[in-house]
């Protein structure tokens, strides 16, 4: 069962790459446009996002530090 739900992912994968002419940027272009026309809000991403750097850096730790 698994393998036939896998098998169909890749199908719809396969198609999807192949309309887009397998350019990722088309890809993303056509989801977008295919989102916007069912009315979902798009985030806009062309201008650059901030830095946001605490004032006093976080010192993170990995599990091996704390033991």
């Amino acid at each position: 069962m698994a393998d036939e739900i896998i098998e169909e992912l890749w199908k719809i994968k396969d198609q999807l790459g192949r309309e887009a002419g397998e350019d990722l940027q088309a890809f993303c272009r056509q989801l977008n446009k295919k989102a916007l026309e069912r009315g979902f809000q798009m985030v806009d991403r062309s201008c650059s996002p901030q830095m946001m750097v605490a004032e006093d850096p976080v010192e993170y730790k990995t599990r091996v530090d704390s033991e």
